[in-house]
């Protein structure tokens, strides 16, 4: 507990470090020093600086993708403070951000909503069907964006922006290898574009194969996860395949027309943290996104207008086995790990495929206004409507054979409908010389409404429609372009997706029902942050903020058709029933280059607990937890991010040429909830086995030490070289249901034509 009190005064530290000699130079600036200015979109729907958002964000751009060598979104994401990446599975990628997962967070695609309405709860797969290199960078915005997004933007919003076209006329292009050693990955890349008059296109797609993973020798004592055997993680092998193309077309000269077609697929992605208990699963998972988009510069009052449609297909084919088990203590576990973990026929009882096809189409209007009074307006609606095929088939087992309806994970021929419209100001209230205060803020109303036919006989159709409003509220000072200090209030809110709402079956952990009673969840988040730029100094970003949670959707004990369980799985359905609240702090920050030296790093910490009906005895209180504690009872967060941080020194005496040390790690996190004590992926103690409450160690720390090299000998050819986890650390990322890898060297070369 001791380390997340040094958190306060080292933000306040380098605040202070980095603001003085800034306030002392009188922002004195030097044409030959200064960096390339970078520019965000997610935090405004509109070009900003980023240096003037006041919001927590981060910009990974291609380069830095990469440098990072990153294998997926969740991967590149990860090296950011405050997103804390999870895998329950390799091929499966979800971040945490602001203590939040899943559908809490809200995925876009060049502005399109990448979420659906079948989007699972907790840690889900779909971020990894997006690819990295498909991308020209990647923004992250921490902490609510439902005034701008709409339902689900309530930890954050990550969005990706496709590379864009060829500015001159002729034909070029870029070629990727890629190589990682802990899991044998081979991968590359070929994409190509080119331009002739008012017309561009592009075309391109990227593949790797995965093998299976050797994690770490070296310490981690306390962990065990039943698929690591002799060294390597078992079922850990998959495919990632990714194909792109678009086309634009410059209608004059302050008009333009863009097509873009993306597509993803992961194949035999295994899911192994019940596999001691005889369970495993299967996923394969295509994603086609395709849109157009018009976008007009001086249109009648708007300085820029935006228009899009689209079309979103998701395809997700699940096969769940069960294995033979044996009844050992009071948990089944399996007989034959490695059988199970392989799919053999001889060890496989019973197979069920699941599949659900998702159609969304959406379409939306968008535009921003510069008006005379230094007020910048950025206002529109947008609308999707998702239409859900889902079947399931027994395969093998007592079902196989059976003529009674078998019902997917979906009433088939749901559908779910979302519309809103927003409008977000930014006015500069008063200048004076070096000194700004400008006020932000804006609303959004938004209707929603699902149905799901036919569920079952006693059920019936569950429908359900509701409307509710949303607001946002920010005030920041700026010194020249060296300060800037804000503090704001967002509002999220996540409408429940038919996943919560309507799924009826084995879920995992759980045997769900519907509840069409469910409502939305929201939050309102307070943040106050600061940046502080200086060509001569660097750069230091900071942010504290507070999270409160009020309706949200939980699980609650029910039964069906007067049972409490059905299979050895708890009957259980979701309502609005919890309170939470989450706090913490980030600071990230890069110094200057001094004889070509540069020293950068972040960290971040977060805490909080959820409302309980009842007195929790493994509940630990925090810091700050008088603050929100009120006459409530409370629990501990379900998988609550540990303690993160980085810390690295870069050489780059020339710009050819690079190479970066760097520390990587977490925190350990023993800040358990029930869940927590009951999950497999936390407190498994052997195949199959959990540890008894009281002993479970939950998830150790662990630091990472890492070598990035980069080297350009002319503007054709740059080569990527890493080497990681240099000491062979055995860890896990908590709640992750794989180990990280071992020692491994990776090397990804990449050519650009003219």
């Amino acid at each position: 507990m001791r380390s997340t009190w040094l958190i306060f005064p080292l933000l306040t530290g380098s605040f202070l470090a980095f603001a003085a000699p800034v306030a002392a130079d009188e922002s004195e600036e030097d044409e030959d020093t200064e960096e390339e200015t970078t520019t965000v979109t997610t935090t405004t729907r509109a070009p900003l600086e980023e240096f003037m958002a006041d919001r927590s964000v981060g910009v990974i751009d291609e380069e830095e993708v990469l440098a990072r060598q990153a294998s997926s979104v969740g991967d590149a994401l990860g090296e950011e403070p405050g997103i804390f990446w999870q895998a329950t599975n390799r091929g499966s990628d979800s971040v945490y951000m602001r203590g939040l997962i899943g559908p809490e967070n809200l995925i876009l695609v060049d502005g399109i909503r990448f979420n659906q309405s079948t989007f699972r709860t907790g840690p889900n797969q779909y971020l990894a069907t997006l690819d990295p290199w498909g991308f020209d960078r990647m923004e992250a915005v921490r902490g609510p964006g439902s005034v701008l997004y709409g339902s689900g933007a309530m930890g954050g919003v990550v969005q990706g922006f496709p590379r864009p076209f060829r500015d001159d006329s002729g034909f070029g292009g870029r070629l990727i290898t890629h190589y990682s050693s802990a899991d044998h990955t081979f991968g590359g890349a070929l994409d190509l574009d080119g331009r002739a008059g008012d017309f561009a296109g592009t075309v391109g797609g990227s593949h790797r194969e995965h093998h299976a993973l050797r994690p770490g020798s070296r310490g981690g004592e306390d962990l065990f996860l039943a698929a690591e055997q002799q060294g390597r993680m078992l079922a850990s092998e998959y495919r990632q395949s990714f194909w792109r193309a678009g086309g634009e077309v410059e209608l004059s000269d302050e008009m333009d027309l863009q097509l873009r077609y993306t597509g993803g697929q992961i194949d035999d992605a295994r899911r192994t943290d019940q596999l001691g208990r005889g369970q495993m699963r299967s996923a394969d998972n295509r994603d086609d996104l395709a849109w157009a988009k018009l976008t007009r510069q001086d249109f009648s009052v708007a300085d820029e207008f935006r228009a899009f449609a689209a079309y979103h297909r998701s395809d997700e084919l699940t096969r769940r086995y069960q294995c033979q088990t044996e009844d050992i203590g009071e948990a089944p576990r399996v007989v034959d790990l490695r059988g199970c973990a392989e799919l053999s026929d001889h060890a496989i009882t019973e197979r069920r495929d699941l599949r659900d096809r998702v159609h969304t189409a959406g379409a939306g209007l968008s535009a921003t206004s510069y008006l005379p009074i230094d007020l910048t307006l950025t206002y529109g609606a947008e609308g999707y409507r998702d239409f859900v095929e889902s079947t399931r088939s027994d395969v093998i087992g007592p079902a196989a054979n059976s003529q009674g309806e078998a019902r997917g994970n979906f009433a088939d021929g749901s559908t779910y409908t979302t519309a809103g419209a927003f409008v977000h100001g930014d006015y500069s209230l008063w200048y004076s010389g070096m000194h700004e205060v400008s006020l932000g803020g804006g609303g959004r109303v938004e209707h929603f409404r699902a149905l799901a036919p036919e569920v079952t006989d006693e059920i019936g159709d569950v429908q359900f429609a509701n409307t509710g409003l949303v607001g946002a509220l920010g005030i920041s000072y700026f010194y020249d372009t060296n300060l800037n200090i804000y503090l704001n209030w967002n509002q999220g809110f996540r409408a429940p997706n038919l996943q919560e709402s309507t799924v009826l079956g084995d879920t995992g952990n759980f045997y769900e029902v519907p509840n069409p009673e469910l409502g939305p969840e929201r939050n309102d988040t307070f943040e106050l942050g600061t940046r502080v730029e200086s060509a001569d100094i660097g750069h230091v970003s900071t942010g504290l903020f507070a999270t409160i949670i009020g309706d949200r959707i939980t699980r609650a004990p029910t039964e069906l058709n007067g049972q409490s369980e059905i299979d050895d799985k708890p009957v259980q359905h979701r309502v609005n029933a919890d309170r939470a609240y989450f706090y913490g702090a980030e600071l990230q920050g890069r110094t200057a280059p001094q004889w070509g030296v540069s020293l950068f790093g972040n960290i971040a910490w977060i805490d909080g607990a959820v409302g309980s009906d009842e007195d929790d005895p493994d509940f630990q209180a925090g810091p700050l937890h008088g603050l929100f504690e009120g006459d409530h009872q409370w629990t501990n967060p379900r998988r609550l991010p540990p303690l993160q941080y980085l810390l690295g020194l870069r050489y780059e005496p020339e710009t050819n040429w690079s190479i970066t040390f760097f520390a990587q790690g977490k925190g350990s996190q023993d800040k358990l909830s029930s869940g927590d004590f009951n999950d497999l992926r936390i407190c498994e103690s052997e195949a199959g086995v959990l540890h008894d409450r009281a002993d479970c160690p939950g998830t150790p720390g662990w630091t990472t030490f890492n070598l990035r090299g980069a080297y350009r000998p002319n503007e054709i050819l740059t080569l990527d070289l890493s080497a990681t986890n240099l000491t062979d650390q055995r860890y896990q990322y908590h709640g992750s249901g794989v180990f990280g890898p071992g020692l491994q060297v990776m090397a990804t070369a990449t050519m650009r034509g003219p």
